[in-house]
Formats: structure tokens, C-alpha cells, sequence
């Protein structure tokens, strides 16, 4: 990392912490794929020096495209160009697959510092919430369930469920949750490198059901190549065709602020959840939210180039908290069922049957089923209870037979016995008459005691 970039001591004042019933109103800046290069940057930092207009600037991910080229220095650049705006606005980020460095982040950690984070960053917590006025906001990780071996998923995925029942706890004061990370769980780009436009994702599977389960308002994603807006929506079917009231989370994919070369473009038919879809190869965007109270927030997308908004929408929300099926028509979960089987899951078990949504301290016990249950420890598994399964089917036998050979023995006849009494059949008894015991010699079998009973007769 280089050492010539200098920067002095800046101050800036976040909004006051709600309290029940305020009438709080905030607005936040919403970037993505922004580099050094990109001839928005200017227009950026202006519209950030706007007379205290935003509360903070999230960037969901990849920035300066990259930070770690040559040696570093392209991330001086960067953040000498954007201080006049990081130095008046709280710079919030999410990380990106451009600040990965081969599992690393090395930049990432060092240069940035996010609330409830220790400095430098830790793999271990490259996530983070912090309450802004009216907004309960978490900044999430998307590369955590492709980088080190995944083996921090399961701690996000704790740490959040956490967070968002605390989070819930306290929407009377805080209403609005607003989460933001990187890659989309879904989209309708075409580019077959996507996984969002897929069945199925580790990303869909690893927080989908969370943010559902738990009520999230907004998740704010990006990739850089187009805009998309949902509606209300779940396992790949939109609930509603509005946004009042709305009964699963809105997802919005932000789009680039610089302007990448055009590979693929929508040439399908929209998606039902899809609202609005715009390609940025001409109109690289950035994102403006603003909560206006505990119900209304507002969402827009303005072109760089000449401040036009490029989409606007309203969300209308008076209940806010945990989402569920049973509030959904039987059709929308009809639809949302068939979604889960197509996508290989079972209906009733959120999507794929893996615990997503246990309460927190059965999380444990969660990480540790998912992880036996990954690549070869789900053969490993497998055989276990099979092999258990036949040891107890083998024992069960044993017993078995061991009763019924106990029963044979009992009821067996006794001229069948192969037992020596000693020499003596019969002898006359001693001369007491109430002696009447006898002596019995089996040595010759059975035939000596026919004989004797005929004689008698």
C-alpha cells in the first residue's frame, strides 16, 4: 500500500436517533462499481457537498476497480478524488468480488473502518448495522459464501439473524430495515456468468429466507451493468404489483456508476417481479433513498451525466416486522411452492430444507448440520446412518433368535435328552414305607423302560 496519500481531520454529524412517533426524514446517496476513473465523479462529490443533504453514502461493492492496482496507488487516487465528499458525508460500504485479492482484502480491511468493526477489519466481520435516524441499515457480505472456503457464511449468518431480532424488537422507534450488499440474489440480465439469474445461488439460499423471515423493507444489490427494480417479492414470484403495505422485502439492483462496455441486454421477456429494468451502458446511475417518516420512503435512480431521474417509486408502509406465507393468497403460494420444488427445495421449510432461518442458540447446531451436509460430508453422513441403521437391525435379530431358542429348550421332550443318570434303572426301595423314591439309570435308552412297563402289565 502506498504511503505518499495524506489526509487531515474532518467532522461530520449523523441524524439523531429516532424516538416513537417522529416524524424523522433522511436521505441517502446509493453507489455501486464506481472507479477511479469514472468521469461521474465529480458530479458524485458535488451532489454529496449539497448543503448536508445525504445522511451517508453506501456503495454496495467494487471500488475503485481496484484498489490493490499498481501497488495501491489507484486507491489513493480514488479516495484523494472522493474526499471532498467522504469528508462530509459517512462513506458506508459493503465489500465487492474487485476487493477480494485472492481471499485477502488487504486493502479493504486497512483503508476503510465501519461501525462495530475493530480496525483493520477482520475476515471474521466484514459486516455491520448501525441505526440512521429511522433506519435500522446492515451492510452485509456476499463473498463470504465464495471466499475462504465459506467457512465465515455460517458466522454471518448468525451474527445476522441476531441483529435482525434485536432489530425487530425496536421498530417501533426504528421501523425501516435497509440492508445492502453486493451480489444480487436476483436478476434478469442475461450475462450466463450471473448467478442471479439462476434457480438457485448460494447467495439466494444463504440470505433469502433471512431477510423474508425477519421483515427486511429494501435490499439494495448491485452488478453494474443495468438497474432492476422488483416488487414486493419472494422465491422468484412477486406477492403484489404495488408497494403498499407490502408483504416481502423490494429488491433493488443499482446500477453502475461507471460505465461498462455492453456484452449482453435484455432480450426476454421481463420476469413477473421485475417493475423496471434499464441497461447503463449509456446511463451510468447512482441511487438516491429517502425516508420521509415511519411509513413512506421514496427510491430514486438518476443519470450522472444530467441529474434526469431515471426511475422513481414510493413504498408505503404501515406494518412493519416479519414477514410470512400465511399472510399470502393461496395462489401467490402456490406459486412460491412450485418455485421451491423447481428449485429442487421442499414447500414449508423455506426453500431448501437447510435450517436458514433457525433462532438464534440452535445456530450451532445449524452450521454444523450445513456443513455435514456439504460435498463429501453428506456421503460421509449418509454412511453413518446407514451403517448404524444395520448394526441395530443386526442386534434386533439376535435377540430374536436367542427368545426362541430360550422357548425350545423348555418345551423339548425328555426322551430326547442325552443324560447319563448312572447305571441303575430300577431298584427296589428301602424298607420304609413312606420312602417311595426311586432310582433312574438312562445309560440303555428308552428300550430297557418299554420292556419293563410291558412286564409289569
Amino acid at each position: 500500500m502506498s504511503n505518499t496519500a495524506e489526509s487531515g481531520t474532518f467532522f461530520f454529524k449523523t441524524p439523531k436517533a429516532p424516538t416513537v412517533n417522529s416524524s424523522s426524514e433522511l436521505q441517502m446517496l446509493v453507489l455501486s462499481d464506481l472507479s477511479t476513473t469514472s468521469g461521474a465523479i465529480p458530479k458524485l462529490v458535488q451532489e454529496a457537498q449539497r448543503g448536508g443533504k445525504y445522511s451517508a453514502i453506501l456503495h454496495t461493492g467494487n471500488i475503485a476497480v481496484n484498489m490493490s492496482t499498481d501497488g495501491g496507488k489507484n486507491a489513493d487516487k480514488y479516495f484523494t478524488r472522493l474526499e471532498p465528499a467522504f469528508a462530509r458525508v459517512p462513506y458506508m460500504t459493503a465489500p465487492g468480488e474487485a476487493e477480494i485479492e485472492d481471499d485477502l482484502y488487504t486493502h479493504y480491511l486497512h483503508r476503510l473502518s465501519m461501525p462495530q468493526s475493530e480496525w483493520p477489519i477482520t475476515l471474521d466481520r466484514m459486516w455491520y448495522s448501525v441505526d440512521i435516524g429511522p433506519v435500522h441499515l446492515i451492510s452485509y457480505s456476499t463473498d463470504v459464501f465464495y471466499t475462504s472456503e465459506g467457512k465465515y457464511a455460517s458466522v454471518q449468518h448468525d451474527w445476522l439473524i441476531k441483529d435482525l431480532k434485536v432489530a425487530n424488537e425496536n421498530r417501533e422507534k426504528v421501523p425501516w430495515v435497509v440492508a445492502f450488499g453486493h451480489e444480487p440474489m436476483y436478476c434478469s440480465y442475461e450475462d450466463p456468468d450471473l448467478a442471479c439469474n439462476k434457480k438457485t445461488s448460494l447467495v439466494k439460499t444463504g440470505l433469502e429466507d433471512i431477510f423474508y423471515h425477519y421483515g427486511a423493507d429494501i435490499i439494495l444489490q448491485s452488478y453494474g451493468k443495468a438497474y432492476e427494480r422488483s416488487f414486493p417479492m419472494y422465491k422468484n414470484v412477486a406477492v403484489a404489483d404495488n408497494y403498499t403495505n407490502p408483504l416481502a422485502p423490494v429488491l433493488i439492483v443499482n446500477g453502475g456508476a461507471t460505465t461498462w462496455q455492453e456484452e449482453y441486454n435484455f432480450t426476454k421477456s421481463a420476469p413477473g417481479w421485475v417493475a423496471k429494468r434499464i441497461t447503463n451502458f449509456t446511463e451510468p446511475s447512482y441511487g438516491r433513498l429517502r425516508i420521509f417518516n415511519s411509513t413512506v420512503a421514496k427510491y430514486e435512480q438518476v443519470a450522472f451525466e444530467d441529474g434526469s431521474v431515471l426511475d422513481t417509486f414510493s413504498i408505503f408502509q404501515e406494518k412493519h416486522g416479519q414477514f410470512s406465507t400465511e399472510s399470502l393468497s393461496p395462489n401467490i403460494t402456490a406459486e412460491i411452492n412450485q418455485e421451491i420444488l423447481d428449485a429442487g427445495g421442499k414447500p414449508g421449510t423455506y426453500g431448501h430444507g437447510v435450517l436458514n432461518i433457525d433462532e438464534i442458540g440452535h445456530t450451532d447446531i445449524k452450521s454444523k448440520i450445513t456443513e455435514m451436509l456439504k460435498g463429501d460430508n453428506k456421503t460421509r453422513l449418509i454412511i453413518g446412518v446407514s451403517a448404524g441403521s444395520f448394526i441395530i437391525a443386526v442386534l434386533v435379530i439376535i435377540c430374536i433368535v436367542r427368545r426362541v431358542r430360550r422357548r425350545r429348550r423348555v418345551t423339548r421332550r425328555w426322551e430326547q435328552m442325552d443324560i447319563n443318570y448312572g447305571k441303575k434303572f430300577y431298584s427296589k426301595a428301602p424298607d420304609k414305607d413312606e420312602d417311595n423314591d426311586f432310582e433312574i439309570d438312562m445309560s440303555e435308552g428308552t428300550e430297557p423302560t418299554r420292556k419293563l412297563l410291558e412286564a409289569d402289565d
